[in-house]
Formats: C-alpha cells, sequence, structure tokens
C-alpha cells in the first residue's frame, strides 16, 4: 500500500522571510514569535518536529493537503522537463542548444548564459 504524504502547514501568502512582508502584506517582525530559544517561529508555517508559533496572523491562509500535493506534483513534472531538456542537449530556461556550454569554477553555463547546474572539481573525481 503506498505510504499518505503528509505535507506541513504552510500560508498561501509566505514569501520568505528574507523579504519584510508577506504576500499578503503582513510585514513579518509583526508576527514573529521569539518566545522560546532556538530559531524564531511564524504562524505562516510549521515545520516538522516543532512547536506551532504562539502568535497569529489576521491573513493567514494555510493550503489544504490537496493543494500542497498539486503543487508537489507540478514541481516533479517541471523537475522531470527540466532533466529532458539538458538530456535532449536544450537548456532548460530557454531552450537554446547547451553546447558550447562553459564552467566558471564548479557552475555550468548553457552557451545561452543560464546556469545547469554544478560540476566536480578535478580534486572531487574519483
Amino acid at each position: 500500500m503506498a505510504e499518505q504524504v503528509v505535507f506541513a502547514d504552510k500560508c498561501r501568502f509566505f514569501n520568505g522571510i528574507q523579504h519584510d512582508k508577506c504576500e499578503a502584506g503582513v510585514h513579518y517582525l509583526d508576527v514573529r514569535d521569539s518566545s522560546q530559544k532556538g530559531p524564531y517561529r511564524w504562524p505562516c508555517m510549521t515545520p516538522y518536529g516543532r512547536d506551532a508559533a504562539t502568535t497569529t496572523c489576521p491573513k493567514r491562509s494555510l493550503f489544504t493537503q490537496e493543494e500542497h500535493k498539486a503543487q508537489h506534483e507540478e514541481d516533479l513534472a517541471a523537475i522531470a522537463k527540466a532533466f529532458g531538456d539538458i538530456d535532449a542537449g536544450r537548456c532548460p530556461s530557454c531552450g537554446a542548444p547547451i553546447e558550447p556550454s562553459k564552467v566558471d569554477g564548479r557552475c555550468k553555463y548553457a552557451s545561452c548564459g543560464h546556469r545547469l547546474g554544478q560540476v566536480a572539481t578535478k580534486e572531487e573525481e574519483p
């Protein structure tokens, strides 16, 4: 029997705490929970293994499990397409030919300039 995946709670307006406010306009500092030791918590999300924030947000709107699943499936399809494009020699960002590619440090770039990923350095190769 297939294992049932349960997604952690996340607000649909959350865009990352590197921003001053979420997509609903709520300032993250206004809802930050610093009541306990360790990392701050936000009502926008509750990672597994952590207690929920004690603060609340009037605009919080959590994704349903069905919405999480649909987004996860879209993400997996996009990843599969990107790998398929690379395997076919096309840039996954714009469709241009990858070759001649260029390696700068550990980063590999397609001929169009889009970053394709990282490569092993000579010291890391077996």
